[in-house]
């Protein structure tokens, strides 16, 4: 009867009475001592997907003659999980933020499974990237536009692996905003310097001042003494507002 296991099962065994040399087809897997009740055991992880024939051929001794034995064995593709991690969930539109997908199989599968992953937004294909031998994917962009991003990473398996995608297991969600950079600039400058501000406030005043009385300008300049040039009654303001040295 064929039997059913998962690739890379960690110890596929077979157990044949008198049988000392295992072979897979014509290709010799190993050889194994019979012990005191006649058995010997075979250990493998290297039968790959799909049906193998396992010969066990027992050679003989002075007493008993060579014999064989088979068995076919099926080997099915491994089940994979794939997980996908950002290191940012809010971005500013034009910021970097990386992608990580991970893909392992599901036990009882052993080894590291190979192949690509896509990185997709919604049903957009972002990036197809080539799992590192660790089965780590990454993909950093900069050019998520502002609103809402769902994430996936779907694996696409490999002869031994079968795909998978993360969204069942872990979607990511990553929301972009617009950039404030003159709100932000100002918010700071306002914050750090406000004996730059005074002196703004200052020249504003005055210049609406000017401005208002144009028509009047020289009717209403006066001498601050006999031997003086006449100025403007907001001089003072002005000479302050020259004479200020902002400190940051």
């Amino acid at each position: 009867m064929p039997t059913e296991r998962a690739f890379n099962e960690l110890a596929v065994r077979f157990v044949f009475v008198h049988y000392h040399i295992f072979k897979n087809g014509g290709t010799t897997l190993g050889t194994a001592t019979l012990n005191a009740s006649g058995q010997a055991t075979f250990s493998t992880s290297a039968l790959r997907v799909g049906t193998h024939t396992i010969t066990a051929s027992y050679q003989g001794n002075t007493d008993f003659t060579t014999s064989k034995g088979r068995l076919k064995d099926t080997v099915q593709q491994a089940a994979t999980n794939t997980t996908l991690v950002s290191t940012a969930s809010s971005l500013v539109s034009g910021q970097t933020v990386t992608l990580t997908a991970s893909v392992a199989g599901i036990a009882p599968a052993s080894g590291t499974p190979s192949g690509k992953v896509i990185f997709m937004d919604g049903n957009k294909i972002l990036r197809t990237i080539a799992l590192d031998a660790d089965g780590r994917a990454t993909y950093s962009t900069s050019a998520l536009r502002v609103g809402r991003h769902t994430i996936t990473a779907a694996y696409l398996g490999d002869m031994d692996f079968m795909a998978s995608i993360s969204q069942a297991m872990s979607p990511v969600v990553i929301d972009v905003a617009s950039p404030r950079k003159v709100d932000a600039a100002f918010t700071a400058f306002a914050t750090a310097s406000p004996a730059i501000l005074r002196p703004l406030s200052m020249a504003a005043d005055l210049v609406a001042d000017l401005s208002d009385n144009a028509d009047n300008l020289f009717d209403t300049l006066v001498p601050l003494s006999a031997d003086s040039p006449k100025r403007h009654p907001n001089d003072a303001a002005l000479l302050a507002l020259l004479d200020a040295e902002p400190r940051l």
